[in-house]
């Protein structure tokens, strides 16, 4: 399993524990592997590597809207868009165990509580790309301003950390109980940083790091890489309709995997349309670029009608 969608899983798995769907997930997740499993359509469907991420997703995001929660929709998603086809139904089932055993176990990560040794065996580079994804779900659900809020939050932690090499070092050192070492991190953050903040920077607690305040500026940047893809710039040629910017907002969902915030600015050069930019993601649709586009095609045709083809000599 690829260790970023290993974090995004965990992210969602430790929400339902926190808010007491952590069994209904996993009887979702159980279910879902079932049924891809013992019906062979599906599960070619899924494992044929012939057949595009893309398209694996909008079967079963069609087979299942409204029947099942959003974070085990999500997992799946995500799983079906990671995961090389020939390997998803092995990743899913280990998401399976993954969410049943912390149903069972009620194995909650939060302050006071130990990891044991071994569980995770990453490299540094697995471990990055394991917070990655932790932080991409975390933020699915997180409004814009709480976002921004986080990695300002992180940004600032980062340059405190960087001022006091004794207090970084102590939080790196995994030689230290986690206990003692999240008791430190809620001492200094708790009482002034959102919750969103907090669980980032407590997962930061469980990597092996050599620099602490360099993951900390990290996970700032993967704030800043949710908050891009959640706010939509709309260049415009005229004010936009409600209708229309309904209309927009649901396919830019669709583009992105969540909701999207629209930015719009009027910029009449365009004659017509729109410019739309989602995190690095750029969508032309307005009557200048498709003027621009006409002219190119015109002027290529023009060249070939006149440029004598190697027959005629």
């Amino acid at each position: 399993m690829h260790a970023w969608l290993r974090g995004y899983a965990e992210a969602l798995i430790d929400t339902a524990v926190a808010d007491g769907s952590v069994d209904r997930l996993a009887e979702e997740l159980s279910a879902l592997y079932t049924l891809i499993c013992g019906t062979s359509e599906l599960s070619r469907v899924i494992s044929d590597v012939g057949v595009s991420s893309s398209a694996r997703v909008a079967v079963m995001d069609d087979l299942l809207e409204d029947r099942v929660g959003q974070d085990t929709l999500g997992i799946l998603v995500k799983t079906l868009s990671t995961e090389r086809a020939d390997a998803c139904e092995v990743a899913l089932e280990q998401l399976v165990e993954l969410a049943h055993h912390r149903a069972n176990h009620q194995v909650e990560i939060r302050a006071g509580e130990e990891v044991p040794d071994g569980e995770f065996l990453l490299s540094r580079y697995a471990e990055r790309s394991f917070l990655a994804g932790y932080a991409a779900a975390l933020l699915e659900g997180v409004a814009v301003a709480e976002i921004e809020r986080a990695e300002g939050e992180l940004f600032a932690f980062s340059r405190v950390i960087e001022a006091n090499p004794a207090l970084g070092s102590a939080l790196a050192d995994r030689s230290l109980p986690r206990r003692l070492r999240q008791g430190i991190l809620e001492d200094l953050l708790a009482a002034q940083a959102c919750p969103s903040t907090m669980r980032l920077a407590g997962q930061a607690l469980r990597s092996r790091t050599r620099s602490m305040s360099g993951t900390m500026d990290w996970l700032a940047e993967q704030a800043g890489v949710a908050r891009g893809w959640r706010v939509a710039r709309v260049r415009a040629a005229e004010e936009i309709g409600e209708d229309e910017a309904s209309r927009l907002v649901t396919a830019l969902g669709r583009l992105t995997g969540s909701e999207v915030e629209l930015q719009v600015t009027i910029d009449p050069s365009l004659l017509g349309g729109v410019v739309v930019t989602v995190g690095d993601v750029l969508v032309d649709a307005s009557a200048s670029h498709r003027l621009e586009l006409l002219g190119e095609r015109l002027l290529t045709v023009g060249i070939s009608a006149e440029t004598p083809s190697l027959g005629n000599h």
